[in-house]
């Protein structure tokens, strides 16, 4: 069953099956030194007196960066990004890449996953209760972090003659930019299910 019969719109996504029977989740344990790729998403913040609409950094980074070229403030990451005027610096901040920060937003998610294999749910319950990532509705932002949940799907071949037909998601985690390579991204999990149109 590789498209709907009533449309003839092909099936691609979990999301795009009324019911799913989800026959295993497979988690991932990730290193706790991970380090998250592609995470380069800064803000510009100004010093004092800069009126350029930019938010204003805290006189502890200000005073902190006139001797370091990074330092840690409360969570973030902070550097002189350049020089305005002859007083004035504009700085970025990102937020620290910290694996556990990303695990804490997202473990609720996937021991949900853990506890609803052998069931069939609306397809909608297996995906992440999160915002859907602006341009890829196959990405989630998980909150308080620059990273996502970005989701590839592995269908059977469409010649397949099998009624039902064992379906494929992998979970990775991504940052703010996809790699040129999705598999440089580190996988947290993969979804094994099949799709189906209505309650048995």
């Amino acid at each position: 069953m590789n498209n709907c019969p009533m449309c003839e719109r092909k099936f691609k996504k979990l999301d795009d099956f009324p019911q799913v029977y989800l026959e295993n989740f497979e988690r991932n344990k990730l290193p706790p030194d991970l380090v998250l790729p592609y995470n380069n998403m800064n803000e510009i913040f100004v010093s004092q007196g800069t009126n350029l609409g930019n938010p204003i950094a805290p006189q502890e980074v200000v005073e902190s960066l006139k001797n370091n070229q990074d330092i840690e403030y409360d969570g973030w990451i902070w550097r002189i990004d350049e020089q305005i005027s002859k007083n004035s610096y504009s700085y970025l901040r990102r937020k620290k890449n910290n694996i556990d920060s990303v695990l804490k937003e997202i473990d609720p998610y996937l021991t949900k996953l853990k506890n609803m294999v052998g069931r069939q749910v609306k397809s909608i319950e297996l995906l992440p209760e999160i915002k859907k990532h602006w341009h890829d509705d196959t990405s989630f932002e998980i909150p308080n972090t620059t990273h996502n949940l970005h989701f590839i799907y592995e269908n059977p071949e469409e010649n397949s003659n099998d009624e039902e037909k064992l379906r494929k998601a992998t979970i990775y985690i991504s940052g703010t930019n996809l790699p040129p390579v999705i598999n440089d991204c580190p996988i947290i999990g993969t979804l094994f299910y099949y799709g189906r149109l209505n309650e048995m």
